[in-house]
Formats: structure tokens, sequence, C-alpha cells
């Protein structure tokens, strides 16, 4: 037998259980014969049981204790209260199958596993996506985004706007205008970003469109109406005194004829220059697949108000296709040994939609269970899709395997939770804090911060007093 493919599709946030109802509902054929053919485990993950901790664990077969690797790491150096975000591929100690593979003269594609960027071996490696983070994008000049004039809550993905009377040259009767202020998020490798503009248009009913802006009196991007998406464009933007070509695609949410309530969402802009390696892979992508988004959408921005449940699956809708259509075209066109793919898309869903299908959840309503489990079925079908698409590429002699890192449910309120674990060390002679309440180092032994307690130990800490081994 010759040389086998190996693919590893990853489906965030699905336990076994979850994975085997939807098995059950028909929303997983693909999935179903999969495990009718082949082996159904149940693996544990680690403890924290989280994105940034079990991924690397499946990319490497090691434990978080080996790999270094959490949702957010403490480094050596640095305060014990103080940790970085955990998914830069240089955090992770351990070897990812990807780079063995890599040395052993075969040729991987990886979309978006954490921990896989920046690459240690470029030579052989396809790569599409980022680091697998679940949210603050590194290269999105701005993260989806609602322009509104009724802001539920003040929010990283709400932009409070106040249309006023349009006074460009020309423009048409009635039309109310407002900025739109491009936000590059907290990761991101951006700055400060132009602007686009929006103009709020009277039709013969009142006002029942947005059309959208390159600048004040500028070009006409696109123009939409109420529940209406505009296509996609590829954008030309300032950012950082630099042009970026960004995707750029809208939704009208709300126009009253008055134009009392104006809500417009805009997808995440993506600077389509830097979804994939090797760069030169990015124009034969974008037309096979459309403009790149990585955070497509994720709870917050629904309970933020941003957004609604009907728009988020719409996202997530696209998301999936993408992946899928990128793996078909890479994967039929070029050479290689091993594919692996992060799928986030349950995971999100899961933190936003459980109250809708749980009948646990303080929040369920039986009268949206339909509604739920419909859209919950949409989405597993999308991963589905991704499953029979890459299998049907990689053909019948490829050794083929899903996976979880975590899985996903509801928890249930508790007054114990969570452990005031300084409080306790504190309790006990470990941690001692000055009269105003600040930690203080120079008599601090032990230091509990998200699920660890951390040693202040000498030569490691900035104010290490434990002495190593005692």
């Amino acid at each position: 037998m010759g040389k086998r493919k190996v693919v590893v599709i990853g489906f965030d946030s699905i336990s076994l259980s979850v994975l085997q109802e939807f098995v059950r509902r028909g929303a997983l054929p693909t999935v179903a014969k999969l495990m009718e053919q082949g082996c159904v485990t149940q693996t544990w993950p680690c403890f924290p049981m989280e994105t940034g901790t079990n991924w690397a664990s499946l990319a490497t077969g090691a434990s978080p204790w080996v790999t270094g690797c959490n949702m957010h790491v403490h480094l050596p150096g640095m305060p014990l209260d103080k940790q970085v975000y955990g998914f830069q591929g240089d955090l992770c100690k351990a070897e990812q199958l990807w780079t063995t593979a890599q040395k052993a003269g075969k040729k991987a594609v990886v979309f978006d596993w954490s921990q896989s960027l920046p690459l240690r071996i470029e030579e052989g490696l396809i790569h599409a996506g980022e680091d697998g983070r679940p949210d603050n994008a590194m290269n999105a000049l701005q993260e989806v985004r609602a322009y509104t004039t009724h802001p539920r809550q003040p929010g990283p993905h709400v932009t409070e706007v106040h249309p006023i009377p349009c006074d460009w040259p020309n423009a048409p009767v009635g039309a109310l205008m407002f900025e739109m202020p491009i936000v590059p998020g907290p990761h991101s490798v951006f700055k400060q970003v132009s602007s686009l503009w929006a103009l709020v248009l009277l039709g013969e009913a009142g006002y029942d469109r947005v059309a959208v802006y390159d600048a004040p009196a500028g070009q006409e991007l696109f123009m939409v109406r109420l529940n209406e998406w505009s296509p996609w464009l590829w954008q030309r933007f300032v950012a950082d005194g630099r042009e970026v070509i960004g995707g750029l695609r809208g939704k009208l949410l709300v126009l009253p004829p008055d134009a009392s309530h104006v809500h417009l969402y805009l997808s995440e802009i993506y600077d389509q220059g830097a979804f994939v390696r090797p760069v030169a892979l990015k124009d034969e992508l974008a037309t096979a697949c459309g403009p790149f988004i990585i955070q497509c959408s994720r709870q917050q921005v629904v309970q933020g108000g941003a957004s609604d449940i009907a728009t988020y699956f719409e996202e997530q809708g696209y998301l999936a296709r993408w992946w899928k259509n990128a793996a078909a075209h890479l994967l039929s066109t070029y050479d290689w040994d091993l594919f692996m793919l992060k799928w986030h898309g349950p995971d999100w869903t899961n933190h936003l939609t459980m109250y809708m299908i749980d009948p646990r959840h303080p929040m369920y309503d039986p009268d949206r269970a339909a509604e739920g489990w419909a859209m919950w079925d949409d989405l597993m079908g999308w991963g589905d899709e991704i499953v029979k698409t890459v299998m049907e590429v990689a053909g019948p002699d490829a050794v083929v395997a899903l996976v979880s890192d975590h899985g996903g449910g509801t928890q249930l309120p508790q007054i114990d939770l969570p452990i005031p674990i300084n409080d306790i060390l504190a309790k006990r002679g470990f941690l001692v804090r000055n009269p105003d309440g600040a930690v203080d180092w120079t008599r601090t032994r032990a230091y509990g911060y998200a699920h660890y307690v951390y040693i202040n130990l000498q030569g490691r800490e900035p104010e290490g007093i434990v002495a190593p081994g005692d």
C-alpha cells in the first residue's frame, strides 16, 4: 500500500453525546457513516477544558503541563498577576503534528489551528486563517460592528450614530448622513483605519434604505434595504498610512419610515492579503471562496445588541462554507499529506443559544425550542459538509479523524463559584496584602490566577521568594 493521507477535522466544543444527538436527528449523515465504518471513543479533555488548552494537546499528544498552552499563559519574568493571550505558536513548547510532517518531508495544509502562527517551518505548509483564537482577530481592520442610533449597551461591537441632514453637494432630497468609524480590535495589528460614510435615503413611503460610501460625497459602495445583505466587496482602506484591501458587506437590521431608529450591521473587515500563507494563494482562494473572514460573529455580538440570532447564523454559514470551499480547492489542486482544520462555530453557538435547546437552562423557553433545534441542525449540517467535502477529495484510503477539544453545555449558577482562591491563600498565610489591598510580593509565596496556583519562585518571578525545591 502506498502512502496514506491523514485528515484531522476539529469541531470546537462538541461532546460525544451532543454529536450523537445530531447524528440521531439526521443533521450529520457523513459523520454518521464515519462513525459506523470507523471507531468511536470518548476522550477526556485536559484541565482547564478550553480552546487554548486542548487544541494544543490534540496537535502534539502532550498535556498542557508540557505544551504550556492555555487560553492565557503566565510567562517567567512576568508578575504573577499578569498573563498573556495563549494562542501564539511560539508559546507551544511541544512539536505539533504538521511540524513533524514537514521534518519528514511531508506537505501539510492547516486551517486556523490553535498555536499555529507564527510558523516554525514554512516550507511544505499551506496555512489559512490565524492561530485558532476565538476572538480578537489579528489581521482584521475591524471586527463585526453595528452602527445604530439605539445601542442596547456600550460594547466593543457597537458604534452609536446620530444621522443629520446631509450637506453633500447634489445629495438626494431628505437624505440623512452619519460617519462610520472603522475601529480595529484590541489585538489587531492595525491602529487607525479610514472611515466609511452612510446616507439614510427617502423612498415613496418614508426612509427605506441605507447607502454606504467610501468618503463624504464619494463613491457609493453598496445600498441595502431592511433585512437585506449587500453583496461582498473588495474595498480599499487607508490603514496606518498604507492601502489595505478589506472584504466588506453590510445588512440593514432596523429602519422605520421616520428614520427614528437606524441599525446597520457590517461583517468583519479582514485584510485580504494576510489570511493565507503562501500569500500567492490569496487571489485564487478569493476567486474560489469569496472574501475571507475569521471572526464571522460570536456570542458577545448578539448579546451586546450588535446583531440578532438570525444574522449570527447567516454569518456562521458563510464562514463554514468558506472553509469547505477552500479545503476543496486546495486539497484538489496541490499535493498534500496532512490536513488539519479547526472549526469554531459550535463553541460560539453553544455560548449563544444553549438556552434555546437545553431545558436545564434558566432562560429556556419551550416556545423557541423548535427554532433553536432548526438553527443547530443547520449549523451541524454545515460542519458535516466540511467533513464530506474533505473526505471526497482525500479519497477512500485516507485516515480521517473527527475530534473535539472539549464539550459544551449548560453550567447552572452556583453561589460557591468562583472559588475565592486568593482569599484562601491569604488566610493560610501564603499571600500577603498591603494595607491598600495590593499584593506584597516580598512576603507572598503563592498566587491564584484563573485555573492555577502559581508559586512565587526565586529566579523565575521578578520578586520570587520561594527557593527552588522548597
